[in-house]
């Protein structure tokens, strides 16, 4: 993917707001969204990478780490004014951005 796709933000909730299973928990979440239409196994190595790479990075022990990557059509998304465009169809999109 582009970079220009990739977009981060990182939120810390208040301690008293987490739990799990009922009780004050330190989970570390990564949630994600794709463009619906790319291949599935590549959408679940994402997933084991960056959880993966979040117990490396963090140290946070792996059975406290969850990441969810949901997916949504590209036209239910805008960037920039513009709708984001089908996987395979990022050239023409980031040229007509003037971007590549």
């Amino acid at each position: 993917m582009p970079t220009a796709y990739v977009n981060v933000i990182f939120s810390e909730p208040p301690s008293e707001s987490v739990f799990t299973s009922g009780v004050p928990g330190t989970p570390l979440i990564i949630t994600g969204w794709a463009r619906r239409g790319h291949p599935q196994q590549d959408t679940t190595r994402l997933a084991l990478e960056l959880s993966s790479t979040a117990v490396r990075v963090t140290g946070v022990e792996e059975d406290h780490v969850m990441v969810v990557i949901e997916d949504s059509p590209a036209r239910s998304a805008v960037e920039g004014g513009q709708v984001l465009p089908e996987p395979g169809e990022e050239k023409a999109w980031l040229a007509r951005r003037g971007e590549v």
